[in-house]
């Protein structure tokens, strides 16, 4: 497939997730009125501790054996730098476009979440405890971090223990519905997330530097790219990680997309920084559909047969 083609493929699930992010924006506008700055704090918390701990749990528990996860090579993934749940949107959309060099759209989906899941659950892990070290003794643990990591846990339970994965996972699962149940309330996680993220980029007022934004655009979607493409080439040819085409773009694409917005939660949940985080995100979001689509089509055409 060639590049042009593979750019139009890109581009489909970025301007999707930019629709749906602008009509966040126009919810948390006066005019409408619907997703206020308190009501996207509302909404933030049931996505926090209910939409996406559902949504990892489930996939990781449908796609994540012992022996599955001895192959992934997590060791790429505390690199990345990037933890969002961005690729919750861009994974699906991706998959569902007819040039995706992927495979079948069903089985693109359901592996391409379970590795982005996983992919935020492992250094989540990291950067808490960098986090922990700078702030402790002044954050309510349980509110920041337990939600995603019980889901880790369960997921990994779950799928790495054969009696509890045949009794839950599967069409003829005796306890399927609870499986049917954390995917329909996981389901509420991507429109959640893509909408509060349209409204936090309404947050804006405060004066941040245009060095400051230049220099978080450059090393976001120039080095951090480059770095990412000889870091996972080298995992490949060293045999850290499986040598999977999907497996092998989310690890790519954590290195080039836009700072993850869980950085925005935090600063709502401290009170501090919001307006800050939220002039830097209106300039980075903005370039996000260039850089996103050019180096998605990028790393498909690196990795196409």
């Amino acid at each position: 497939m060639g590049l042009l083609e593979l750019f139009t493929t890109a581009s489909v699930p970025v301007f999707n997730m930019l629709l749906v992010t602008g009509f966040g924006s126009f919810l948390a506008t006066d005019f409408a009125g619907l997703l206020s700055k308190e009501a996207g704090k509302h909404l933030n918390n049931i996505v926090f501790y209910v939409f996406n701990p559902s949504l990892v749990a489930i996939y990781l528990a449908k796609t994540i054996t012992m022996e599955s996860l001895a192959k992934l090579g997590l060791l790429v993934f505390p690199y990345s730098g990037n933890l969002g749940n961005i690729f919750l949107i861009i994974i699906p959309a991706l998959c569902k476009e007819k040039g995706s060099p992927f495979g079948e759209p069903d089985v693109c989906q359901t592996y391409g979440l379970a590795y982005s899941s996983l992919s935020m659950a492992v250094p989540l892990l990291e950067r808490t405890w960098k986090f922990l070290s700078l702030i402790f003794g002044t954050v309510d643990l349980k509110k920041l971090f337990a939600p995603s990591t019980i889901a880790v846990i369960v997921g990994f339970i779950i799928g790495g223990t054969p009696f509890i994965r045949n009794a839950i996972i599967g069409d003829t699962a005796p306890l399927r519905v609870l499986q049917e149940s954390a995917e329909l309330i996981g389901g509420g996680a991507i429109p959640s997330v893509t909408l509060i993220m349209g409204a936090n980029l309404l947050n804006g007022g405060a004066s941040v530097q245009p060095s400051v934004i230049a220099g978080v655009v450059v090393v976001r979607y120039v080095l951090l790219p480059l770095l990412g493409t000889a870091l996972v080439k080298g995992a490949v040819r060293l045999g850290l990680v499986q040598p999977d085409p999907l497996y092998q773009f989310i690890l790519h694409l954590q290195y080039a997309v836009p700072p993850l917005m869980n950085i925005g939660t935090i600063m709502q949940l401290f009170g501090v920084g919001e307006s800050e985080c939220s002039v830097i995100f209106v300039w980075v979001y903005a370039l996000a559909s260039v850089a996103v689509t050019v180096w998605s089509a990028f790393f498909m055409w690196t990795l196409s047969p």
